[in-house]
């Protein structure tokens, strides 16, 4: 808070209530799948408490579901930011990241959180998501890149070049 002694001022306090206020019928419009007007209420409710780290949770929350990913990512750092011994903005921050493909951000984010809150299932899920997306991606791209005779594919299947006589092609 702003006043004397760090305790919050009336006007303070007023903003913090109402954002409280905001916050809850943000929370009723997300689960009766009204994200716009879910959005616009927490949009309200930051502007009164900008330091209040569930408010940014809870719309990066929101903006996932909508896939703005770019915009989830945004306001899981900011709660971060804002409380970084909560593990949430680490859930939230690794969640958004796996859906802009960022496997290995996503899992360290995700890995943070689950120091602080080892028994989290909602955590563990999305770091295993992670993981297997992780690895896929680097067999993928490590297929792609032995995408020639004696290199293997997707699956790991070893390409042998083509069984044609005197054949130079890359088939199998």
């Amino acid at each position: 808070g702003g006043g004397a002694g760090g305790e919050a001022t009336a006007e303070e306090r007023e903003a913090a209530r109402k954002a409280g206020a905001l916050k809850g019928l943000a929370q009723q419009a997300f689960e009766r799948m009204d994200s716009r007007r879910a959005l616009l209420l927490l949009g309200e409710a930051i502007g009164l408490a900008p330091g209040e780290a569930h408010l940014w949770s809870l719309r990066s929350r929101v903006y996932e579901g909508v896939h703005r990913y770019a915009d989830a990512l945004s306001d899981a750092q900011e709660a971060i930011c804002l409380a970084p011994q909560w593990s949430r903005g680490y859930l939230r921050a690794g969640r958004a990241l796996v859906h802009l493909e960022r496997y290995d951000e996503a899992l360290q984010a995700l890995e943070l959180g689950l120091r602080m809150e080892p028994a989290n299932q909602k955590m563990k899920d999305a770091a295993e998501h992670a993981t297997f997306l992780l690895r896929t991606q680097r067999a993928e791209q490590r297929a792609l890149a032995s995408n020639r005779a004696g290199g293997v594919d997707l699956l790991g299947i070893q390409r042998g070049g083509c069984r044609c006589k005197g054949c130079e092609c890359k088939g199998y």
